[in-house]
């Protein structure tokens, strides 16, 4: 079979069909770009790009500079609006029509010269961090509350925008974000529920040779710790967790006399308003998230586990540092470990429709970063980034 000739910019043209895609905000189009490429998935066996690249985790991306275009080869140096990070992506095609994609590799760089965030005194980053929340809160792209703290002590403390918008309610330290799915009568009501509900679904590659971040593992690992423990995975976790991190204010529950709980605000479409997404009182959080609580006892948590309060050093260096390949890091036992333009942190962030919570523990420096947000992500990892990226590395 004779070859076709390599049309000039096949590989450039699939780089932009899928930012195109992303920057649609749609994850339809994005899984739709993938089906139709010739591949489902990039070809590194540590990315999920609908996860990790999707619109609410970046808020949109630019193509800042394109270090190479052959023809079947194409790679771009790319800037998260959101975070203002920078990524490299690679994309290689086949030679004949259609040109099927073969190759994609998504891996986290550090900025260029000149492109980086200065590194500012705890002082003026706080400064500039606490300015920057005010200018986010009145565009609408941040509602919620922050804590910085380092070594323990409270560097910064303070909410943006509205709790609730009907009543005008703000945002306070106090505010209880990251509720979760509301609780119907068919709602999983239990870890078990949620295990049934998802049923056995089928590995996405061969077991050690891909990873994949997915939730139901979590809830999984949920009823393992109930089936080990003959108690329900809300009472161990408020009992070995909770209790010991000195966290009064975190509940499975809605019904907390202490917390003023956030609505949810976002938005169905993109270019679409907010709208609320209001949560019945009685959820039960699961495994893979969904509890109420606070910066502050976000806060409690993070110093808990650097105080071996919750776990000895061993396992504290165990279960935080990276085992598996990640943009930009490593993955741990429920920790993102990440070494960016040589500071190291290590956390999680997680969210939804109208939620987004970000954790960052900066180990060297002692810095602890909290972020909670009631608007669609990355309302809040933009925050984290922000500060993370200009206090001091030490």
């Amino acid at each position: 079979m004779a070859r076709s000739a390599v049309t000039t910019g096949a590989a450039a043209r699939r780089f932009h069909g899928w930012l195109d895609a992303v920057n649609s905000a749609d994850p339809a189009r994005v899984a739709a770009f993938f089906a139709g490429s010739g591949t489902a998935a990039p070809s590194s066996p540590s990315h999920d790009l609908e996860h990790e690249m999707g619109f609410r985790r970046t808020g949109g991306l630019d193509l800042t500079e394109t270090e190479a275009d052959t023809g079947t080869v194409f790679t771009g140096l790319v800037r998260e609006r959101g975070r203002g990070h920078f990524t490299r992506v690679t994309v290689e095609v086949e030679p004949d029509e259609p040109h099927g994609i073969v190759r994609f590799d998504v891996d986290d760089v550090s900025a260029p010269d000149g492109a980086a965030p200065r590194r500012m005194a705890e002082d003026e980053a706080v400064a500039a961090f606490a300015n920057r929340l005010t200018v986010a809160a009145a565009d609408g792209s941040f509602s919620g509350a922050v804590l910085i703290e380092r070594n323990g002590e409270t560097v910064l403390s303070g909410a943006r925008g509205l709790r609730d918008r009907e009543t005008n309610a703000p945002n306070t330290t106090g505010t209880a974000d990251v509720p979760g799915p509301s609780a119907g009568r068919d709602e999983p009501r239990t870890v078990q529920d949620y295990v049934d509900l998802l049923g056995e679904p089928e590995p996405r590659s061969e077991p050690g040779t891909r990873w994949h971040y997915n939730n139901h593992g979590y809830n999984l690992l949920g009823l393992m710790i109930e089936q080990v423990t003959g108690r329900t995975y809300e009472e161990y976790v408020a009992e070995h967790v909770f209790k010991p991190a000195g966290m009064r204010d975190t509940s499975f529950t809605a019904a907390h006399p202490r917390l003023d709980h956030a609505i949810a605000y976002t938005r169905p479409s993109p270019g679409a308003g907010y709208e609320a997404r209001r949560e019945a009182p009685l959820y039960i959080g699961a495994p893979a998230g969904g509890a109420y609580s606070t910066t502050a006892d976000i806060g409690r948590f993070a110093g808990a586990l650097l105080g071996y309060r919750l776990l000895d050093s061993a396992h504290t260096a165990l279960v935080t540092g990276g085992k598996v390949p990640v943009r930009g890091g490593h993955y741990g036992y429920g920790f993102v470990d990440h070494t960016l333009d040589g500071t190291r942190w290590f956390g999680h962030s997680g969210g939804t429709g109208g939620i987004n919570g970000d954790l960052r523990i900066y180990p060297e420096s002692g810095y602890v970063i909290v972020v909670l947000a009631n608007l669609d992500p990355p309302a809040a990892t933009a925050m984290t980034a922000f500060a993370g990226d200009r206090l001091p590395a030490g």
